[in-house]
């Protein structure tokens, strides 16, 4: 395995989890209302550049990556954005927030994301 792809699959999963974390965070800062909810929609805005930037990689992972890592990393990727939808979705209704569809919307594009990964994975995997 090539330190290239052996750096872009620490970086992915890093980014990744810091993604997830992120968005959780600024669903539960942005329900609380008040001054925290700028904290809130700060911290969502800058789960969408993590995940995007984590989405990108862990992409190039699954299509041009070398080795079994480079095949994991991306495969456990994937599983994170769709455990991030999950993840959102269960805050918004446990937390009752008033703009539930919003997040749905937006983090609808994270359980794409994760399918088209874990897809891709497998296409490469057969």
């Amino acid at each position: 395995m090539g330190t290239l792809s052996l750096l872009g699959s620490v970086l992915a999963l890093g980014l990744a989890v810091v993604y997830g974390v992120y968005a959780v965070a600024g669903l539960l800062f942005s329900s609380a209302g008040g001054v925290l909810d700028l904290t809130g929609v700060v911290l969502v805005a800058k789960s969408l550049l993590f995940g995007a930037l984590s989405f990108a990689l862990s992409l190039a992972l699954a299509l041009f990556g070398r080795g079994r890592l480079a095949l994991i990393v991306s495969k456990v990727c994937g599983v994170v954005f769709v455990a991030v939808f999950i993840a959102v979705l269960a805050t918004a209704v446990v937390s009752g927030e008033e703009h539930f569809y919003e997040y749905v919307r937006v983090y609808s594009l994270s359980l794409a994301g994760g399918i088209l990964v874990l897809f891709a994975t497998g296409r490469r995997a057969a």
